[in-house]
């Protein structure tokens, strides 16, 4: 008789990739960190105050910085993308036939992925061409524009952490998924999320992203 031919991949290897999806969370906040804060100098950001000459020559003293430091940001979004994927399989499996909050949660973070990685090249589009004689004032509409993808995207990490809380919330195994303060945490975090949204009515102060 013709053995059976195995129809999935085997346990073990499922572990590793699964190992490997839990790993990319640490992996995208190096990447992002490295190249958004320390690269491109996003620690100390081009003020939103700044008229639109002065934006330029910040961007043109820092350009080669910005493009390589944005790059490594969106690559930073793959690795998201796969935890994200990993968070949906383990809610998946505890929510039962009927997963809408882990979908949620899914979207929600493929939402975010988008949300950077269309903020990073709207910023390597300002660095690009800030050392030629681009009109200044496009320059600041592309920078606005990045901004804005960025933080007024916080409805997308909202939705992936008040998801993902949903399903968690529930979980009264003697062994959790997490913690039960981790979610009451993560609860407090999405609605303070909501707060980068004041960017949009300020050129200065507390809300404004200089």
């Amino acid at each position: 008789m013709k053995a059976t031919e195995p129809q999935t991949m085997s346990a073990k290897t499922s572990l590793k990739y699964e190992l490997f999806g839990t790993w990319c969370a640490p992996i995208f906040f190096v990447l992002a960190l490295g190249g958004w804060f320390v690269l491109a100098h996003w620690f100390d950001p081009a003020g939103a105050s700044l008229s639109p000459e002065e934006l330029k020559a910040w961007y043109a003293d820092r350009r080669f910085e910005i493009i390589l430091g944005m790059s490594i940001f969106c690559l930073s979004t793959a690795f998201f993308c796969i935890y994200t994927i990993q968070v949906g399989l383990w809610l998946w499996r505890f929510e039962g036939r009927s997963p809408l909050m882990s979908l949620a949660q899914l979207f929600g973070g493929f939402s975010v992925v988008i949300y950077v990685f269309v903020s990073n090249c709207l910023w390597i589009g300002v660095a690009y061409r800030a050392h030629t004689p681009a009109n200044p004032d496009v320059l600041v509409g592309l920078n606005d524009a990045a901004w804005f993808s960025f933080l007024v995207g916080w409805v997308g990490l909202t939705q992936q952490m008040l998801a993902t809380a949903a399903v968690t919330w529930h979980d009264r195994r003697r062994r959790p998924l997490v913690p039960r303060w981790f979610t009451m945490a993560t609860i407090i975090g999405a609605l303070l999320v909501s707060m980068a949204n004041g960017s949009a009515f300020a050129l200065s102060g507390a809300f404004a992203w200089d």
